[in-house]
Formats: structure tokens, C-alpha cells, sequence
């Protein structure tokens, strides 16, 4: 029997807590060796010095010199480790969260909303408590992009199962998706990635209108130099030359600098989002061929490696995270390295200018496969959904919200088929209306973005989703909450008519504000205008009135949700049933607040 997420999540953390532990206190130990030899270096140059012993000056500081050099390295790799142990404890302590709904602090994607979507909002799809905050593992802008645009948008209803595909092939090892998360929050530890100023640099014009002349320039003035310097020295020039090709140097390093500061600036930070997409498409090109070809990420298996690639950028213009130092300066001034970095990085980009675009939107979209996949993973009662060939369909079994702890879901079956069918739902305060609408919408979200869904079946055909559940008021602009849902039921109406494919939509509350008789003579006609198009749906309400619409239309149905109130307790089941709803607990609930009804008596 396969571990439960729960406890494998539990035990890496204790496993890498317990690493990360050890490798601190090695890096502690690790920094007083090296305090200490430096300390003996120094002592032992000063002793070998008093001696006048040349052999034994040389002998100890080389001595020395290695062994403080091989302690510099150790203590790199120990601290790489340590940084390695410590992103896996922090995302498996991230996941664990996730598996409790502790998710309030994570990113929220709230800044991709966009006014007036069709669900959005609604769903809780972006924002705080919402599914993106579950969802999301990617690190990079354009990973968490890529996520939140498909959930806001889902696919074409005959890719859903290449995506599902993609999704499988990748949720069942853990392990590699937690290295694709730890490959860039290496980097991101030190600054927010962005691969905004490499795009600029992509798409910049050429800096260079005569880049062999430049080239040129490159080589021949510093050798020029380096002649004057090695003739001064050992035939007598005099120094005012050596002076003069230094002046020259100095003036074409500062002629150039100024020309190409903004390019320069652009390639400086490019630094470490290139970085870190160079450790993303590392650990991408150790997917299988066939995990690859089911993500549709042919590119990663190209004989000459992606990585290989933008580490032979990257190994050039590192160079720039030195240009703050004097001794870059220094450098800079006899071999002219800003050119010689320009000029290396404007041949790459030449090159291979119509390809890193693409290296980095596949970056991005195996970042959103990810986040899919690690949800995969971590809910393996969920259920990858069938998308139908059959219009106007969706059924479900025992479908939950996932934005509810499990030990509090209560799951339900649905099934609602047909052009223009449209089930009114009806029931008491608090009984569950708008979650279960929450969740058939959130879901069909799912879904649509080719992920798993919290059901034990769930299918769904070709479909646009809208709802209309949070209208509110908007002062600035002078508008009701009442006038505010008159225009999102025309939005709606306008999607019905414009989209070829059908529309399922969802109105919780129809025309609450308003008073009842105009909300019931507004339903109704509303009810039988959406009936008669080929959009399907469900309407839910106080009102049950507009249940009777289901004696004159076999289109419309009726479903209710129901309490029982026993005493001063009212409880509720959240099971969905047919037929009308014969319950009401309002007048007991104001009562519970303190507002003094006579002679209520609950249903």
C-alpha cells in the first residue's frame, strides 16, 4: 500500500530537519578550521620571515595556502547542502500546511485578476484563501502566471487529456518535484526572480553597429598596452606611453560604458533569474523522454543541452556582479572586459535569440505542470475528471470542496444534462446553498486546467463556466449591489449569445436586492429566458415561489438543502435533496441573536 502523503511529508521533514541540524553544526566547525588557519598562515609567515629562510617562507605558506583553499571549498559544498536541506525542510512543511488548508500566508496571485471575470472572484480562485494558494508550487513570475492562466481560462475541451497526461506523468515522483522547487529558491533566497530585463535584453537592438571593429579594439589596444608596459621594463620606454595607452583604454572603456550602461544594467540583472532558470532546465533535462514527450517539453531532449546553453551565457556575464569592485575597475581598464562581455553575450544572443523565449516559457509552463502535479500527489483519493463528447453535461459523485478540511466536507452527487436545463435550488439560512454552487464551480476550475478534482467521478462536456454569486455595491462609480447583478446577468446573457459553446452558469441569491415581489416576477422571467437557449445551469434562492416553475417547464427541476431545528440547536446536513425545500430556520436564528420573535415555531 502506497505511504499516505501525510506521512511522507512528515517523515522528509523530520529527515531533512535532522540533515539540515548536522550540516550546521559541520559549518560551524568549518569556519573556526578556517579561522585558524588563517591564523597559523599568518603566524607562520611572520615566524619564517624572522628565520630568513626563504624554503620554509614558501613551504609553510603554500602549506598553508592549500589547506585553507580546500577548507574554502568544503565549506562551500557544506553550505550548499545546508541550503538544499533546509528548502526541502521548508516545502515539506509547506506541503503539510497545504494537507491542513494553512495556506492563508502563501502567494495569492491576486494581482492577475481581471475586472469583471467570468468566475473568479466568486470561487476563490485567486486571492486570499483561495485555490491558487492550495495550488501553487512554481517560484518564478512566469510559473505562477502560467498557473493562474489556467485557471482563469482552462483549455480546449480536446487537450484536456493531453494535459491530464502531462499532469500523471509527473505526480507520481515527489522527489523530482521537490528538486524542481528547490533548483530555483536556491537563487530566489537572494532576490525576486524575473526574467523581464533578459526579455528586454532579447528583444533590444544590436549595441554594436560595427561589432568586428569593437572586437578589434578588444584585443588590440590591451596587447598594445601590455607591449608598452613589458618595453618599459625591460628596454627603457618611458612610462608617459604606458601612461598614454592607458588613457586610451580608459577613454574607450568609458566611451563604451556610457553608450551601453542601460544594456549592461539589463544584463546584470539578468544574473539571477538566469541562474536559476539554468538549475530549472537542469533538473528538467533529468525527466524521462517519455515524461518529456507527455509534457509536450520535446525541446529539453536536444543533443546539445539547453543547460549547456545558457551556462555558457551565464559563465560570461557573471563577470558583471564584479564590475561595484575596484579591482573589476582595475581589470576593466587594461583588458576592456565590458566590451569583451558585451561582445560575447551579443554573439549568444544572436544565436540563439529566437530560441530562449521558448526555453523559458517551457521552464514555465513544467513550473505550472508542477504545481498540478505535486496537488496530484498530495490528494490521492482526488480524481482526474472526464471531459465528454456529450453536450451540455455535468455529473458528478461524491464531490467536496477542497478549500474544506476533510473531516468537515461533506460530499454530494449531481448530475444536471441537457441544453436549457436549469435546476432551482432552494433551502433555509446556513444550509449550504452557495458552498455547494462554490463547489461544482471550483471543481469544473479544476477540471478545465486538466487537474485532478475532489470527487470520486466527475464529467464534465465542453462548456464556458459563469457565475454571479458576490455582487456588491460600488460607491465610486454610484452603483447598487442590486444594479451591480443586473449587469452581471447581462454579462451573462451577452456570453450566451456570443460563445458557440455552451454556457454553464451559476446565480446564487437571484436578484436579492430587491423587494420580493419584483424578485420573484424578475426570476421567473429570467428562469424561462435561460431555458430557452442552449446555455445549462443552476439558480439558487430564498424564494420558493419560483420552485413552482418546474410544474410548467420539464426543463427546470428542483433541489433543496434543509435543517432541523431541535430546541435552541439547528443542524444542518449539507446533503443536497429534491423537490422544494419545507424548512426554515430564520426566525430561530434571530432569536438565537437575541431578536424577539412571538410564537415562532421553527419548521
Amino acid at each position: 500500500m502506497p505511504q499516505a502523503p501525510e506521512n511522507y511529508f512528515s517523515e522528509n521533514k523530520i529527515r531533512f530537519l535532522q540533515e539540515k541540524e548536522s550540516l550546521q553544526k559541520k559549518d560551524k566547525k568549518i569556519s573556526f578550521y578556517r579561522i585558524i588557519s588563517f591564523l597559523l598562515l599568518f603566524i607562520a609567515i611572520i615566524y619564517a620571515a624572522n628565520l630568513r629562510d626563504t624554503l620554509w617562507v614558501f613551504m609553510l605558506v603554500a602549506t598553508l595556502l592549500i589547506v585553507f583553499v580546500i577548507l574554502l571549498i568544503w565549506h562551500r559544498k557544506v553550505r550548499k547542502a545546508l541550503s538544499i536541506s533546509d528548502a526541502l525542510y521548508q516545502i515539506n512543511e509547506e506541503e503539510l500546511q497545504k494537507l491542513s488548508l494553512q495556506i492563508a500566508h502563501f502567494e495569492d496571485g491576486a494581482s492577475y485578476i481581471t475586472p469583471d471575470h467570468p468566475y473568479a472572484e466568486d470561487l476563490d480562485i485567486l486571492g486570499k484563501s483561495s485555490l491558487f494558494q492550495l495550488l501553487n508550487r512554481a517560484v518564478t513570475p512566469g510559473g505562477r502566471e502560467k498557473l493562474a492562466d489556467w485557471l482563469l481560462h482552462g483549455f480546449p475541451h480536446n487537450q484536456i487529456k493531453k494535459q491530464q497526461k502531462a499532469v500523471r506523468s509527473l505526480s507520481d515522483n515527489s522527489g523530482w518535484q521537490q528538486s524542481f522547487q528547490v533548483a530555483a529558491r536556491l537563487v530566489n533566497a537572494q532576490s525576486e526572480l524575473s526574467s523581464e530585463a533578459f526579455h528586454h535584453w532579447l528583444a533590444a537592438p544590436p549595441i554594436f553597429s560595427r561589432p568586428r571593429t569593437y572586437y578589434a579594439l578588444s584585443i588590440f589596444l590591451p596587447v598594445l598596452l601590455f607591449a608598452a608596459i613589458a618595453a618599459s621594463y625591460f628596454l627603457g620606454m618611458p612610462a608617459a606611453i604606458v601612461t598614454l595607452f592607458i588613457l586610451v583604454n580608459i577613454i574607450v572603456a568609458g566611451g563604451f560604458q556610457k553608450n551601453a550602461s542601460e544594456k549592461i544594467h539589463q544584463l546584470e540583472k539578468s544574473i539571477p533569474s538566469l541562474s536559476a532558470y539554468m538549475a530549472l532546465v537542469e533538473v528538467a533535462e533529468t525527466l524521462t523522454p517519455e515524461q518529456l514527450a507527455a509534457c509536450e517539453l520535446n525541446r529539453f531532449t536536444e543533443k546539445e543541452s539547453i543547460s549547456n546553453k545558457l551556462s555558457s551565457l551565464f559563465k560570461v556575464i557573471r563577470w558583471l556582479e564584479n564590475r561595484s569592485n575596484f579591482m573589476y575597475w582595475f581589470i576593466n581598464t587594461f583588458l576592456l572586459m565590458d566590451i569583451r562581455i558585451v561582445l560575447s553575450a551579443e554573439q549568444w544572443k544572436e544565436k540563439y535569440n529566437s530560441l530562449a523565449p521558448e526555453w523559458l516559457e517551457a521552464i514555465h509552463k513544467l513550473e505550472a505542470l508542477n504545481s498540478l502535479a505535486g496537488h496530484a500527489f498530495a490528494n490521492t483519493d482526488y480524481t482526474f475528471p472526464d471531459p465528454v463528447t456529450q453536450p451540455c453535461l455535468l455529473s458528478a459523485k461524491q464531490l467536496g470542496h477542497m478549500l474544506i478540511k476533510a473531516n468537515a466536507r461533506v460530499c454530494n452527487d449531481f448530475t444536471l444534462s441537457g441544453e436549457g436545463q436549469l435546476t432551482i435550488i432552494t433551502g433555509s439560512n446556513m444550509a449550504g446553498k452557495s458552498t455547494f454552487l462554490r463547489t461544482l464551480g471550483i471543481n469544473l476550475v479544476l477540471a478545465r486546467a486538466g487537474a485532478p478534482v475532489c470527487a470520486d467521478n466527475f464529467a464534465f462536456s465542453d462548456l464556458l463556466l459563469f457565475t454571479s454569486m458576490r455582487t456588491q455595491d460600488k460607491l465610486e462609480e454610484s452603483v447598487s449591489s442590486f444594479y451591480a447583478e443586473l449587469q452581471r446577468i447581462k454579462q451573462l446573457l451577452g456570453l450566451i449569445k456570443s460563445q458557440p459553446r455552451p454556457v454553464f452558469f451559476m446565480l446564487d441569491e437571484i436578484l436579492k436586492g430587491t423587494n420580493s415581489e419584483d424578485r420573484h416576477r424578475g426570476a421567473a422571467a429570467l428562469v424561462r429566458q435561460l431555458n430557452k437557449t442552449s446555455a445549462f445551469g443552476l439558480i439558487s434562492t430564498h424564494d420558493l415561489a419560483l420552485g413552482q416553475i418546474e410544474k410548467e417547464d420539464a426543463k427546470v427541476n428542483n433541489f433543496h438543502f434543509g435543517s432541523v431545528i431541535k430546541g435552541n440547536d439547528i443542524n444542518f446536513d449539507y446533503k443536497i435533496k429534491p423537490g422544494i425545500c419545507q424548512s426554515f430556520n430564520a426566525g430561530k436564528l434571530m432569536q438565537l441573536m437575541g431578536i424577539a420573535i412571538e410564537d415562532y415555531e421553527g419548521k
